[in-house]
This record gives structure tokens, sequence and C-alpha cells, in this order.
């Protein structure tokens, strides 16, 4: 049982390497997951404490938020997350946008429509 347990440590540890640990840590939403050339993303249907739940389990600094189109958005920074952009001198690597009972969260930015 302690081997099995190891080699399910060892394998989340490379998935968390290979995907940036974003897809890691956005387990159990139920989604459609993206990946791309410029980053990661995952729309799911949610409820504020999804939303909470998320933002705690990325450990994400919300840096600036704002309403866009209808839409809330959560311009933050984890630790958790390599990369990132620099927007208005500040370094963002997640971003959440909220519609309705829907949300889109992307790293370093959501790349498209939300």
């Amino acid at each position: 049982m302690k081997i099995l347990a190891c080699i399910l440590v060892i394998g989340i540890l490379v998935l968390a390497a290979g995907t940036n640990g974003f897809r890691v840590m956005t387990m159990g939403f139920d989604g459609d997951f993206t990946k791309n050339n410029h980053g990661e993303s995952i729309v799911f249907k949610r409820t504020e404490e999804d939303v909470e739940s998320l933002l705690s389990r990325m450990r994400v600094t919300v840096v600036y938020t704002q309403s866009v189109g209808g839409a809330d958005v959560i311009y933050g920074y984890s630790n958790r997350l390599r990369g990132g952009v620099v927007i208005e001198g500040e370094k963002i690597n997640v971003q959440f946008a909220m519609r309705g009972d829907t949300v889109t969260v992307g790293t370093p930015l959501i790349f498209g429509s939300f």
C-alpha cells in the first residue's frame, strides 16, 4: 500500500511539473480544460464557495479587480505558478472571470473570450 501511495504522489508531482501546477490545483472542478502555447485555462459552473476555495488553494494574492462587459474579473499572483506578465507594473500570473454561474480561470491570463 505504501508503494502505491508513493507512486501516486510521484505521479501527481510529475503532472504538476509538466502543467505548471495549474491542472493539479484545478482538479475537482468539473469543466473544460484548455492548454495552448500561451497558457492554460479551465471553464466551469461555479458557486461563490468554489471561487473562494480555488483562490485559497492556489494561494492567490489579488492584485486588482474590475468589471468588464458584465463579467467580474480578478487579476492575481500565485507563487505556486510559474511565469506571468507585467500589467501596470504588477506581476500577474492568474486571472479569474466570473459571469453568471460560469467562471473561467487562466494562467498567466485568459486568452480569448470569457
